[in-house]
């Protein structure tokens, strides 16, 4: 590898360290001048772990110098580093400083200001912004001054956060800790990662720099998103100034991975045998999967993984050298598509599209016109997956010569079966990686010949081992820590939560018997897996009443999720600065930007969400959570509970604005579906509230989550009802009915009368079998109560179209009440 090349990337991605290391100390002097202290004073220790003493030098003379090009550069050894890492200062920044470096005055920061949240620059329907002013008035939602985590992730009032709260000095401590804790490793990719994960977790709330447009500053970029994009650009620079002795050109390049639900959710096989197991291996590869992409590209392009800015949702972007572009894209396509036919058979796909791009298309809004342009391209290239010119390549050729003389795989119906096996080679990997990762600490990702794209994972359980692995990875290995969080190593958020079976569970006995009774026939007598089976979320839906006699549905309910309008968002949803001259409208659309809107989505859904499923509703599994999108699956009543809280959350996290919701759709079903079932009608619950937009489909009805959240109290209402004996289930049944009329109204002028027969039912049956009696008044209490809820909720007298949502709250009261086994 070259050294060169990785100090420079290292001294990009430190270059304004010092604006963390000044206010933290409450020095006066220049941030380069600081930023050169702490890499000689302060992090060599930890920059030790890959670099020498003199590249450590360097490193420091670089970013010390990265403001001043003419007047320094005959102190550096390599002129080219110094060239790259003020490109990628200058382009990462673009409207962050609003093109204007020269007016740019550090001291015009105010040091105790923190970060403004990403959310409130979004407005592009309800949220009105009329000027950027009002993004530093005192109701604007910011971030505190505290390490990353899920509980800090949420941003506050201006108003509620005190400047005695803001501590850079211990949060410094903390970070210079955790960077001079890095492991020792050869491998520079796993180093840089293992820079970045402690850079993003105690600078993501520090703002990066400050603009002045029009005399006042907005700190409203984070110091890890300038800096990582920073990292990309001068990486991509760096690499142009060795060839090319003239004004570097870029390619913004994306991936794209497609069939990622055929793959989870295969309905080929026969046997629902290790479907768990299975699939959250294969949930897990999913998170993983273009990461062996993403280093191959980087090495086609002769540069590290620093030049990747996304990764997020099966999508990634780099930044890459526009040098022989067309070529070595090709030609990476050409790899891709013979790995994807060989061992893949066509099933999945990974998308290529780039565009060019030249030094100043990082600033104004040609940066927003680049990646429109781009999204084209991709959509361009999803129609040309396969560019096959060789019918002998075709999959269906190889996939019949493959299965001679052999029977598929009963899991996957698609591979043939090993020798003297059931399963094929993939399953069974999937299989033994499914069974290892409950318990581990960390992987290990590296290129599979038999898998590739996908990669081959090993899991680690013993610390000592991982360790020694990571000193000597090599160049194409990446390691995270999962879950449990190693020090000194990269982390990665994966979100597959299992449901466990643990010592301290309080399930009932007799429950607990008929669970094993039920799911586990043939198991160990008396005896529950670690790993609960979908048979047992469905099971612990149920209760006892009170004559010890279980009543609820057994069944599971299976939620999907995701962002509305996530590409207008990025695309045109930023709030715009009006210029003075002509009145017209400038996007705030920078490069850091889209990193820190990007970052703060997905680290909602793939952390926020898990750390409540891990601490509060443990029996929900997570298939895959991140991006901008989730899949779950767990008892269907948790399933109720987890997405009221849920959207609360979410509007909480989103500084409750308005232009930011998502959808959600919730199948309810006996568990032992085939998975692609679960897939296929959850996804179709969903489409119904995209239909719509920021609501939830759930028995078929799609309503507002704050009509949701009503709903719920009227189910919780009609069951005590029931409990009480003052309806019976049949009377339940009959409200379906009326509600029914009230719906359809406008189809039969009879169903008016609706009104009348319930009038007419509950004077004949409410309070018949409470045994305390009932009073007139309480009959004409409840009578008028669910008149209004029908009309509120059913009622339907004219053409337009409106659902019966009053059914979802009666279903599930005659859910929670149903004798179990009938």
């Amino acid at each position: 590898m070259n050294r060169e090349l990785e100090a420079t990337t290292a001294a990009a991605l430190l270059h304004d360290i010092g604006k963390f290391y000044r206010r933290a100390e409450g020095k006066r002097e220049s941030h380069q001048v600081m930023s050169e202290k702490a890499i000689l004073e302060i992090l060599s220790p930890g920059l030790k772990k890959f670099f020498n003493d003199n590249e450590i030098k360097e490193i420091a003379l670089l970013v010390r110098n990265h403001h001043y090009e003419r007047e320094k550069l005959k102190d550096v050894a390599s002129t080219y580093s110094l060239k790259a890492i003020i490109d990628g200062d200058r382009h990462s920044a673009g409207l962050d400083r609003h093109n204007a470096e020269e007016k740019y005055d550090e001291k015009q920061a105010t040091e105790k200001s923190p970060l403004v949240c990403i959310f409130e620059e979004i407005a592009y329907d309800r949220k009105k912004i009329n000027d950027i002013s009002e993004l530093l008035s005192s109701n604007v939602y910011v971030y505190r001054f505290k390490e990353l985590s899920p509980e800090n992730a949420f941003p506050v009032k201006n108003t509620t956060y005190q400047q005695v709260d803001i501590d850079y000095l211990a949060l410094w401590k903390n970070f210079v800790d955790e960077f001079n804790s890095l492991k020792k490793t050869t491998n520079f990719n796993l180093f840089f990662e293992a820079m970045k994960s402690v850079i993003i977790k105690y600078t993501w709330c520090i703002p990066s720099s400050t603009y002045s447009p029009r005399g006042f500053s907005i700190p409203d970029v984070p110091l890890c998103d300038h800096l990582i994009s920073s990292a990309a650009i001068s990486t991509a620079s760096y690499k142009w100034y060795e060839t090319e002795n003239k004004k570097p050109k870029y390619i913004l390049l994306s991936g794209d991975f497609s069939g990622i639900q055929n793959f989870i959710f295969s309905r080929y096989g026969e046997s629902k045998k290790y479907a768990a197991k299975i699939l959250r291996a294969k949930s897990l590869l999913i998170s993983f999967a273009l990461e062996t992409v993403i280093t191959k590209i980087a090495e086609k392009f002769e540069v590290n993984r620093a030049t990747l800015l996304i990764n997020a949702g099966g999508k990634f972007t780099m930044v890459l050298p526009d040098i022989n572009s067309e070529e070595r894209v090709a030609q990476i396509k050409r790899e891709l598509e013979e790995a994807l036919i060989k061992n893949h058979y066509g099933l999945l796909s990974i998308n290529l599209a780039f565009v060019r791009l030249n030094p100043e298309d990082f600033e104004k809004g040609r940066f927003l016109e680049k990646l429109k342009e781009l999204h084209i391209e991709e959509g361009k290239q999803k129609f040309k997956a396969f560019s096959i010119d060789n019918e002998k390549k075709f999959a269906i050729n190889g996939y019949i010569s493959s299965l001679k003389g052999k029977t598929p795989c009963s899991i996957c119906g698609i591979r043939p079966k090993m020798e003297n096996g059931e399963l094929c080679s993939l399953c069974k990997y999937l299989k033994n990686l499914g069974e290892k990762l409950p318990k581990s600490k960390a992987m290990k990702i590296t290129m599979n010949r038999e898998t590739f794209p996908l990669p081959g994972i090993e899991v680690y359980q013993s610390e000592q081992k991982l360790i020694s692995d990571y000193n000597s990875a090599k160049t194409d290995t990446l390691i995270f820590s999962i879950g449990e969080y190693v020090k000194g190593i990269p982390f990665r958020n994966i979100n597959v939560h299992l449901p466990k079976n643990n010592k301290t569970d309080t399930l009932p006995e007799k429950l607990k018997m008929e669970i094993i009774k039920k799911c586990y026939e043939g198991e160990e007598e008396g005896k529950l897996p670690y790993i609960k089976t979908f048979c047992q979320l469905g099971m612990e839906s149920l209760s006892e009443d009170s004559e010890g006699k279980f009543k609820g549905k057994p069944f599971i309910g299976v939620l999907k999720a995701d962002v509305d309008n996530l590409g207008f968002i990025f695309m045109k949803g930023f709030v715009g600065i009006e210029n003075t001259k002509d009145k017209s409208r400038q996007s705030l659309y920078s490069v850091s930007r889209v990193l820190y809107l990007s970052r703060m989505i997905d680290y909602f859904f793939s952390v926020v969400l898990t750390e409540k499923i891990r601490n509060k509703y443990k029996n929900i599994y997570t298939v895959f959570a991140g991006g901008d999108d989730l899949f779950l699956i767990g008892p269907w009543e948790d399933m109720f509970n987890f997405i009221k809280e849920m959207e609360e959350d979410f509007r909480r996290y989103a500084a409750y604005n308005p232009d930011i919701t998502f959808s959600s759709g919730i199948l309810i079903t006996k568990p032992d579906v085939p998975v692609y079932f679960l897939a296929e009608g959850a996804e179709k619950e969903l489409e119904k509230s995209k239909n719509t937009k920021n609501c939830i489909t759930v028995f078929g009805r799609t309503t507002t989550y704050e009509d949701f959240r009503k709903l719920l109290k009227i189910s919780n209402d009609l069951e005590r009802e029931i409990e009480s004996g003052n309806i019976s289930t049949a009377f339940a049944y009959k409200l379906i009915n009326l509600s029914e009329m009230a719906n359809k109204i406008y189809k039969n002028g009879k169903n008016a009368l609706w009104k009348a027969y319930f009038a007419y039912l509950t004077d004949r049956n409410y309070g018949k079998n409470n045994r305390n009696g009932i009073s007139q008044e309480e009959k004409i209490n409840f009578l008028k109560k669910w008149i209004n809820y029908i009309e509120e909720y059913s009622q339907n007298i004219s053409k337009k179209e409106k659902e019966n949502t009053l059914y979802i709250a009666i279903a599930k009261a005659l859910y929670r009440r149903r004798r179990y086994g009938n």
